[in-house]
């Protein structure tokens, strides 16, 4: 009997180890209209998925809670989201706009088409300096009120 409650606890253990979590929630932008191709990742590993077309996503893990979800998409601000044991079905992430700013612009041009193996490639970095500044009005453009 006592070898029977031992494999049992042993077997129950296991299962409890290799249980797997499905964390699931929907992804919304300021306006609360649903965000395709957001990605979530779990923070650390290479674990992740994408939400779907309605904003919403499942993400099937093996990792024990809590844990980080970094949740990013371009032209939004990356969050990180804490997942805890009490909110991993209904997580509902608001993605806020953010400019992405640049110093540099790559520009590349072909007089000719061309295979892309084949081409010869310039490269020429542009800095705000080097860039003519724009011309004022004229004094007799302006609004006088």
């Amino acid at each position: 009997m006592r070898n029977f409650t031992l494999t049992l606890f042993l077997t129950l253990t296991s299962l409890a180890v290799w249980a797997q979590t499905n964390i699931a929630g929907r992804v919304t932008d300021e306006k609360d209209q649903p965000l395709a191709g957001v990605t979530i990742l779990i923070q650390g590993t290479n674990t992740g998925t994408t939400t779907q077309a309605d904003g919403r996503f499942i993400l099937a893990t093996n990792m024990p809670l809590p844990l980080t979800l970094s949740i990013s998409n371009i032209g939004y601000g990356r969050q990180e989201i804490t997942v805890r044991g009490n909110n991993f079905r209904s997580i509902e992430v608001k993605l806020t706009e953010e400019a992405i700013m640049s110093d540099e612009v790559v520009v590349s041009a072909s007089r000719v088409p061309e295979d892309i193996r084949k081409a010869a490639v310039t490269v020429e970095k542009l800095g705000p300096d080097s860039l003519p500044t724009p011309r004022r009005p004229a004094r007799s453009m302006h609004c006088r009120t």
